[in-house]
């Protein structure tokens, strides 16, 4: 009887420890799913996340303001997007699962990351929300003022990573560290000086490419007279051959931007069409109007100059869908810009 009795518990404690070795086992791979799947994907996730949006939204902003490219609307309107991108976020960490068949300390580590990533988000926050203030009184000059409180986003970078390394190192699991990218000091001087540059650069560009336009078109010019000139073609002719090595010369010189010059209706120039490509979208209102105005009377002049009709109106269009990106006005000089 003595023997039954201690036979059965010996059965009963063995099921015991195979249910609980069962459970055990079953917990750490959920674990190690949760560390090398979830969690690893959602930390790597918001960090790209927020340094895309920061590199947008706050260091080109700054810098397109500084450069006068936006203004005073546009620039705020740019961080009120930020404002809110930064608030979505703090909420979203504050909402997030711990799995409960983790140990106390990786949950422990966990809610570390959660607090530290937490503390980024909103001095991130208030740093926006001071850079609009001082734009919107007129008292933003360049980010030195906002640099040493973004420099805190390093120190949450090393107590992110290190709670990283302890739940890979308890875990055997692999969790990619993470780096914050979002310290770029924004210097005015620095800034002008560097658009200074660019205007320059792209001038020394404009007239290369005119000089190299005018060599290929004096070499095009020759081979094509001797070529295609006979007894009974006309001026007209050699004059529509020649804007047509212009157009192509204005293409090269485009770079990509201008796609083709052409009439609306086939052998009717009463109506041009310039085409453009998926660069023209990437300029500035001022650029793409200083583009039509600039571009659009060349082209008229040319049309005009080889005779291909008596008058001509200038038109923008789109090479991918065929609309109409500016025109030129009925009345009065300049372009109606869509």
């Amino acid at each position: 009887m003595i023997f039954q009795r201690r036979f059965m518990i010996s059965v009963f404690v063995l099921v015991l420890l195979s249910v609980l070795n069962t459970n055990l086992v079953h917990a750490n791979t959920l674990s190690i799913s949760y560390f090398n799947d979830a969690l690893d994907e959602d930390i790597q996730k918001r960090t790209n996340e927020i340094n895309e949006q920061w590199e947008i939204f706050w260091t080109e902003n700054l810098k397109s303001y500084i450069r006068q490219d936006i203004n005073k609307k546009e620039v705020r309107e740019r961080l009120d997007e930020l404002e809110e991108y930064l608030l979505e976020e703090i909420e979203s960490i504050k909402a997030e699962d711990i799995p409960e068949e983790l140990d106390r300390k990786d949950k422990r580590s966990i809610k570390k990351i959660h607090k530290a990533e937490l503390k980024n988000y909103r001095n991130l926050l208030k740093q926006t929300r001071k850079v609009d203030k001082d734009i919107k009184r007129d008292k933003f000059v360049d980010s030195e003022q906002y640099d040493k409180k973004l420099k805190t986003s390093q120190k949450n970078e090393e107590r992110i990573n290190k709670e990283i390394e302890k739940i890979n190192s308890k875990n055997d699991v692999s969790i990619k560290t993470i780096s914050f990218n979002l310290s770029d000091e924004i210097d005015k001087e620095t800034v002008l000086k560097e658009l200074e540059e660019e205007i320059n650069l792209e001038k020394e560009a404009q007239e290369k490419a005119a000089a190299l336009a005018e060599e290929e078109r004096n070499a095009q010019g020759e081979e094509n007279s001797k070529e295609l000139i006979d007894a009974s073609s006309t001026d007209t002719n050699q004059k529509e051959i020649e804007f047509q090595n212009w157009v192509n010369d204005l293409i090269v010189t485009g770079e990509g931007l201008i796609v083709d010059v052409k009439p609306f209706m086939p052998d009717d120039w009463s109506n041009t069409d310039i085409y453009l490509s998926s660069e023209y979208f990437l300029l500035t209102p001022e650029q793409q109007k200083y583009l039509a105005e600039t571009i659009g009377p060349t082209v008229k002049n040319q049309v005009l100059a080889a005779n291909l009709e008596s008058y001509t109106s200038i038109r923008f269009r789109y090479y991918e869908d065929n609309r109409v990106l500016a025109e030129e006005k009925f009345w009065g000089s300049g372009y109606n810009m869509k």
